[in-house]
């Protein structure tokens, strides 16, 4: 248990199914996983929010959300993944810089397509659903047509 601990990023829920999968018996795996302390499993969850965070992929909300998909896979408590996102620093600039990444990329595929107002539908549609605020997508937006103006 402490070698499982220590050398991999799981968290109890996902300890506990290994040890059954193994034949452990239920009062050996409560013991062991006793050890497991509430302390060290949010440091194992800050570990893996800091090491697998990508800043200029995706908005602070679909980052939040893939964190929160990948701790539970890994075993972790709601309570934990919880207060490992509140203890993890997101910072806005980083999804501006994504905002810009990600909006120039899809404004150049959609305008191959569309033009006007329904370009700008689109547009904003698919940043929405990126995770992306609807005034940080407007400003965006009001910047591009300032600049070719």
């Amino acid at each position: 248990m402490n070698y499982t601990m220590s050398t991999t990023y799981k968290g109890p829920n996902r300890i506990k199914m290994y040890l059954q999968d193994k034949g452990v018996k239920d009062q050996w795996i409560q013991r062991a996983l006793k050890i497991y302390t509430y302390d060290q499993q949010l440091e194992t969850a800050r570990t893996v929010v800091n090491k697998n965070d990508r800043v200029d992929r995706d908005s602070i909300q679909m980052r939040k959300k893939k964190h929160t998909d990948r701790l539970t896979r890994q075993g972790f408590t709601f309570d934990v993944i919880q207060e490992a996102l509140a203890q993890f620093d997101w910072d806005r600039s980083d999804e501006t810089v994504a905002l810009e990444k990600i909006a120039e990329k899809q404004l150049r595929k959609l305008q191959r397509k569309y033009e006007g107002r329904e370009l700008e539908q689109r547009f904003t549609q698919q940043l929405m659903q990126r995770g992306f605020q609807y005034q940080e997508i407007q400003a965006y937006l009001n910047k591009q047509t300032d600049m070719e103006e």
